[in-house]
């Protein structure tokens, strides 16, 4: 897969599943970075401008509420979104504005689902 400057923001609460994700990207060839909490999240995205966010919605910070910061922090209108969740799809997964290039996966999920869902959404870029 070419992946040259493609930068993943990983943001979980969960060090074991930010690490697995974080290292699997690594040895695909993307450039990484986690953050575990909310505020953290707004200010690596503003310091690193990543090209696509993973995110999981059942942070103790609410998934939901990350997501519409995220939206407002400027210059990350446009970055796509992969949630992840142990739920089936959310209904609020549906509020977000129409084109808006997000997907979604439940978890568990093989780490492959993942590169997909990258490779698909680096496509958009």
């Amino acid at each position: 897969m070419n992946t040259p400057n493609k930068k993943i923001l990983i943001i979980d609460d969960d060090p074991l599943v930010c690490d697995c994700i974080l290292k699997w990207l690594k040895e695909n060839g993307f450039a990484c970075d986690c953050a575990d909490e909310r505020q953290e999240a707004v200010e690596k995205i503003k310091r690193s401008k990543p090209d696509i966010i993973i995110l999981d919605t059942e942070m103790q910070a609410n998934g939901l509420e990350t997501y519409k910061m995220i939206r407002e922090t400027p210059g990350a209108k446009n970055i796509p979104v992969i949630f992840l969740s142990s739920w089936e799809k959310p209904d609020w997964a549906l509020l977000k504005n129409p084109g808006e290039p997000v997907k979604y996966l439940e978890k568990p999920c093989d780490l492959n689902y993942i590169t997909a869902a990258i490779s698909n959404l680096i496509r958009t870029l």
